[in-house]
């Protein structure tokens, strides 16, 4: 699985790949790029969903959301920091606006989460997400946006 987490400024992944039906670790993949339009965009769940949803983000989140990839992963998670700082989840075609000046997805989201309310660093709190979830893991990946 996944832990992806970001700021108004940056966005921080790691490289595991999970096969959930064996549940074990497969491989490194890469789960966060920047996009066309100067965005980051990250996605967690199935590959299916997730590579479709990437796709879409990358050409600059234009045409039509991939709705029917999304609809068939009830695990899916979508992230977009917008090159003005914007965070948007996606569970669907219409995005969460997050007021919060940080936020992460995936299976160590909690870990992040709860790890970023005590003060951590993006980067320790994605760190401390691979150390507690069995489910992350691998190299952290790091994308800033360019204005950053």
């Amino acid at each position: 699985m996944t832990i992806i987490a970001c700021s108004r400024y940056e966005m921080l992944a790691d490289t595991s790949l999970t096969d959930e039906s064996a549940d074990r670790r497969v491989g490194h993949v890469q789960k966060i790029y920047k996009c066309k339009d100067g965005s980051i965009a990250g996605a967690a769940g199935g590959s299916v969903a997730g590579l479709a949803f990437l796709k879409w983000a990358k050409a600059g989140r234009k045409g039509k959301f991939p709705e029917a990839a999304v609809a068939k992963d009830e695990t899916f998670e979508g992230l977009v920091l917008t090159a003005k700082g914007e965070i948007l989840a996606f569970g669907g075609p219409d995005p969460e606006i997050i007021m919060d000046d940080t936020f992460a997805i995936g299976s160590g989201a909690g870990y992040a989460q709860a790890a970023l309310f005590v003060g951590a660093t993006l980067q320790r709190a994605v760190e401390a997400a691979i150390h507690a979830s069995p489910k992350c893991g691998g190299k952290i990946t790091r994308i800033a946006l360019d204005n950053a």
